[in-house]
């Protein structure tokens, strides 16, 4: 019996979600309020988890709150439950800061390596800020010809797919 009330408890949240959703899709700010109180946690950790950091784990969740606003109008039922909706959401809001906190990593060392090796005519200092260059960009998901072009080290191009393969 108490099975039986947990599943019907389930469906009844998926319906009241559906049913904050809509009015949100109305423009009631009262049901986003409503819906940010009862999945907030949820969006929460599992932004936490994908991201581990605390201060961008809260930005996400906010992040994806407001895409929720934004984007209650296309909710559809049909399509999957509210929950499903929200996690998918988070859980790409949390993918793409994770990348993008990637990225703004890599491109200092790529930045300050590029200096380094046009400011010093000592070739094995130029050697070795192009493998520093190298290693940024393939962290990136730069390709080798992309890489050889933005960072002019296009000599070296055969040699290098070579040696990282």
């Amino acid at each position: 019996m108490a099975f039986t009330k947990s599943l019907l408890d389930g469906f009844e949240t998926r319906a009241n979600l559906a049913e904050i959703i809509l009015r949100m899709a109305k423009m009631d700010q009262s049901a986003l309020a409503e819906f940010y109180d009862r999945t907030s946690r949820l969006v929460y950790g599992l932004v936490q988890r994908i991201v581990n950091n605390h201060s961008v784990a809260e930005q996400v969740t906010l992040d994806v709150f407001l895409q929720v606003w934004r984007q209650a109008e296309q909710y559809s039922e049909s399509r999957g439950a509210p929950t499903t909706w929200l996690i998918m959401m988070a859980r790409s809001r949390a993918i793409d800061s994770l990348r993008s906190h990637r990225k703004h990593k890599f491109e200092r060392p790529l930045d300050a390596a590029a200096q380094f090796a046009n400011s010093s005519p000592n070739a094995e200092q130029t050697l070795a800020a192009r493998d520093v260059q190298l290693e940024c960009a393939f962290g990136v998901g730069h390709s080798y010809r992309g890489t050889a072009r933005s960072n002019r080290i296009s000599i070296f191009l055969g040699i290098e797919s070579r040696r990282h393969r």
